[in-house]
């Protein structure tokens, strides 16, 4: 069944064709960094720890670095013109885990 293309502000995503655009440009993303995108705006609105991405996004069975998320996250908020600081789509709920921003 098709699901209904996500949009918040100028950042569309069409999970369907695993097509992501910002003001109607195309952004490449590495798989992970896909995953974790599609995960949390599929859930706006929810928090997401670190277990529970690593979990759905890397496996249970991963047991490697942690920092691997921040790094991930890290590439994915560049490549959206996303700031931790003043997060227009994902937020960071210090010592709890991310969010995607609800309009």
């Amino acid at each position: 069944m098709p699901q209904a293309p996500f949009r918040s502000g100028n950042l569309t995503i069409d999970f369907d064709c695993h097509k992501v655009t910002i003001a109607g440009k195309e952004i490449k993303f590495a798989a992970t960094e896909y995953s974790i995108l599609s995960l949390l705006a599929q859930n706006a609105g929810r928090i997401y720890t670190q277990d529970d991405i690593h979990s759905r996004v890397w496996g249970w069975e991963y047991r490697g670095d942690r920092h691997i998320l921040q790094v991930a996250m890290s590439r994915l908020r560049k490549k959206i013109g996303d700031n931790s600081r003043i997060p227009r789509y994902i937020q960071t709920r210090v010592d709890i885990g991310y969010r995607f921003r609800k309009d």
